[in-house]
């Protein structure tokens, strides 16, 4: 299985600078073959490709929305009788056909060759592409006993607000599409729901979370990488997002469980897992470094319990939103007999 960690701030630099160059390539991309005593012909062809090589029109080509048919009756209704034309479009990047529109026959085309005027346009244009794909999720969730205790400031114990910011994250989720798990840990681990579509039943089960114990990360890794393997779609993103407030102290002693956990977190990086780290209170609580080395796709800091619900948040996006790239080429050619 393809590994799924990915460089995720290149990635979104990429997007915007595609985003960013749109207007470039809308403007200084077009070919043109004309004959100079033909303006007519010529103002009709780059009113044409600029309504068809509109970021809506062309957006919704490349989703698969707009039928051949549907673009031949768009240029019916810009061009005059007597104006033959064929229209092309197709993906650069995988050579795609993404369009085509032609009232040109083959006998038609070379009857008129010889006396025709071809203007030919090509539009190059970067789309970003939202490709909504599966998600397999695993929130694995620290219910040690200081997760009971209150972070100066905050109005409410750090349980309380893992709660509400794991319930939203499960919000934002699509249940027709994207499963969740639920693991929790404190000197030992429980697999509290396995992968499942039912988002009610993993949010109860979050609520009845109760903090006690110690903090056994490696156990919890371990646990949530088992339910990947047991029933994770292949055709999904798998994540697993680990939340903590203290150091890896368990099982033996922090030494032990330290190193038992970054072994186990490798195991999980090794199946193609992201893995996304929350240190949450006092970083002389945490062990940063650890939950550093342990994701593969972010390490956020909460310093208050009430900035979990933007990190998930941000989290969530990450996750939801894969980007592709496609430069989409149009081609206008018209002829007059």
């Amino acid at each position: 299985m393809r590994r799924r960690g990915q460089m995720r701030i290149i990635e979104a630099l990429i997007a915007c600078s595609l985003i960013l160059l749109c207007h470039y390539f809308l403007s200084s991309s077009i070919n043109i073959v004309s004959r100079e005593d033909e303006p007519e012909l010529h103002f009709l062809a780059r009113n044409l490709m600029e309504v068809i090589g509109g970021e809506e029109n062309l957006q919704l080509i490349v989703m698969g929305e707009s039928s051949s048919e549907a673009l031949s009756e768009l240029v019916k209704t810009m061009l005059p009788p007597g104006v033959f034309y064929n229209i092309t479009i197709y993906s650069l990047t995988s050579g795609e056909m993404l369009g085509n529109a032609s009232n040109i026959s083959g006998g038609e085309f070379k009857a008129r060759s010889s006396t025709s005027l071809e203007g030919v346009y090509t539009f190059s244009y970067p789309i970003v592409l939202e490709r909504k794909i599966p998600i397999d999720v695993v929130l694995v969730i620290d219910r040690s006993g200081s997760m009971r205790w209150r972070i100066p400031g905050d109005e409410y114990s750090k349980m309380h607000y893992a709660k509400e910011a794991a319930c939203t994250f499960i919000d934002a989720l699509n249940a027709s599409r994207d499963r969740v798990g639920l693991v929790s840990f404190a000197t030992v681990s429980n697999v509290e729901v396995a992968l499942t579509s039912d988002h009610d039943y993993v949010k109860l089960k979050i609520n009845n979370l109760s903090p006690s114990g110690w903090t056994n990360i490696g156990d919890a890794i371990a646990d949530a990488t088992a339910l990947f393997d047991e029933d994770g779609r292949g055709e999904a993103i798998w994540a697993m997002i680990l939340l903590s407030d203290g150091r890896a102290n368990r099982p033996i002693n922090e030494e032990y469980a330290r190193e038992y956990a970054l072994n186990k977190s490798r195991i999980a990086q090794e199946k193609g897992i992201r893995i996304y780290t929350i240190g949450l209170g006092a970083k002389d609580d945490l062990d940063e470094e650890l939950l550093r080395e342990i994701q593969t796709d972010g390490y956020y800091y909460s310093p208050s319990a009430e900035d979990l619900e933007g990190i998930y948040k941000a989290i969530a996006e990450d996750l939801i939103y894969e980007v592709e790239h496609d430069i989409v080429v149009v081609k206008v050619t018209l002829l007059k007999p």
